[in-house]
């Protein structure tokens, strides 16, 4: 039953998080390493860690940010795993900021593998391209973000689409048509 209610926190919390309501995404997040409550679970917290790191972030609370990132990178030198070796440097990149964060965000890209978990590579390219995007790069930052959106909107993560097409337009890119525009024809 543990394992139920952690993963319905975990499944809630992302929910939050990709819908823009990062406190609460947070909150729920939480639960998963609260020693004694319903939803407390190990395996699960590695999991969220990156939902949580993500979170964490936006509302300012660099403490848990800091507690979660160690513990996934941990896991990735431990494992070797592709998902946490990816996870780790983008995270690294999300609390670091400032001049150091492009170098963690090249390395998670750059990860032997990493493209083959494409719903984690796109949420790299999303928070890279609004990386960019507030550093004032804008062609690199429509680059990163329209790849994002594309994969989303593949993969059916309009919440994600939505966010990455939104970054996009503050870049100052016009976004492809989703659906391809039908012309009457000559006849």
């Amino acid at each position: 039953m543990r394992a139920l209610s952690a993963s319905a926190y975990w499944i809630r919390g992302r929910a939050a998080l990709f819908d823009g309501r990062p406190q609460e995404a947070l909150s729920d997040l939480l639960c998963l390493v609260e020693p004694g409550h319903e939803a407390s679970h190990a395996t699960f917290a590695l999991l969220a860690a990156v939902d949580t790191v993500e979170a964490a972030v936006q509302v300012g609370s660099s403490d848990v940010a800091e507690v979660q990132v160690a513990m996934v990178q941990e896991w990735a030198q431990r494992t070797g795993a592709t998902w946490a070796r990816t996870a780790g440097h983008r995270l690294r990149a999300l609390v670091e900021g400032g001049s150091t964060a492009e170098a963690s965000f090249r390395a998670a890209l750059d990860v032997a593998g990493a493209g083959s978990h494409p719903f984690e590579y796109a949420r790299t390219r999303l928070l890279y391209g609004e990386w960019l995007r507030r550093a004032r790069r804008r062609a690199d930052a429509g680059t990163q973000l329209a790849a994002a959106a594309e994969t989303f909107e593949r993969l059916g993560a309009d919440p994600l689409r939505m966010r990455a097409l939104r970054e996009h337009a503050l870049a100052g890119r016009r976004a492809a048509p989703a659906w391809p525009i039908l012309r009457p024809q000559p006849g």
